[in-house]
């Protein structure tokens, strides 16, 4: 299956905070998509996000995502 962010315009990603999934986050929220998500720890990359309009949660918990 073939998964086609066009149709998706809010996005959640866990551990953000990470080089890979911080970079996609920061692609994509320059495609204009709501992007959010959560890492377990602060980080110089985390801040990056924040600074971007990303909102990043401290911990994993499902009521980040609704």
């Amino acid at each position: 299956m073939k998964l086609n962010l066009k149709n998706y315009n809010n996005i959640f990603f866990v551990g953000i905070g990470g080089i890979s999934m911080s970079a996609l986050a920061l692609l994509l929220k320059s495609e204009g998509k709501v992007v959010k998500g959560s890492d377990l720890t602060k980080s110089n990359i985390t801040k990056k996000l924040i600074k971007n309009g990303i909102k990043v949660y401290k911990k994993h918990k499902v009521r980040n995502i609704k």
